[in-house]
């Protein structure tokens, strides 16, 4: 029997951090049903990772030369830009 395995990367660190934050909007009941609207969204789990692969993409691009805890806090930023993307896909 064979298993998958995958190497760490900033780029699965990201994509893990803004899949959560997504899992927790859509798990936790929030004012203005955020939670409808972000399913509204994503009406299938292709779309959803697609979405948030492109999203981490777009975060390592953007913070490709940071100096993590130097420059800026990683979980800080993250959550800005999460907080971004939702904003200008619920406008």
């Amino acid at each position: 029997m064979s298993c998958i395995t995958y190497s760490y990367t900033p780029e699965l660190e990201t994509l893990y951090c803004l899949t959560s934050m997504l899992a927790t909007c859509t798990a936790i009941p929030m004012p203005g049903q955020l939670s409808y609207e972000i399913d509204k969204h994503f009406p299938d789990s292709r779309k959803r990772f697609d979405t948030l692969l492109q999203w981490a993409n777009e975060f390592n691009e953007r913070h490709s030369g940071t100096k993590w805890g130097v420059d800026l806090e990683y979980m800080d930023e993250i959550e800005k830009f999460f907080d971004e993307k939702i904003t200008e896909l619920l406008a």
